[in-house]
């Protein structure tokens, strides 16, 4: 039976890199990692995508704010007290 080689990368570095792209506003399309030496890349979406994607955010966002609109009842006076 063969021995397991060793990992060349941690999980933990993984999640720094997909934590900075995060923090960076920037939209991940996908991550690379190279076995052998450990090399991990994040491959970010291309702009056009980008904008894609929130202009459906944006449009979505601005239906469910007028679905919110419509159902609330309108709001009662308070009644004055004597």
């Amino acid at each position: 039976m063969s021995r397991r080689t060793e990992n060349r990368f941690r999980e933990r570095e993984v999640s720094r890199a997909l934590k900075a792209a995060r923090k960076a506003h920037a939209e991940v399309d996908r991550v690379e990692i190279d076995p052998v030496s450990g090399k991990i890349a994040v491959i970010l979406a291309k702009p056009e995508a980008m904008r894609e994607s929130a202009a459906a955010a944006k449009q979505w966002l601005d239906a469910t704010e007028a679905i919110a609109k419509s159902k609330k009842a309108p709001r009662r006076s308070a009644p004055t007290r004597r």
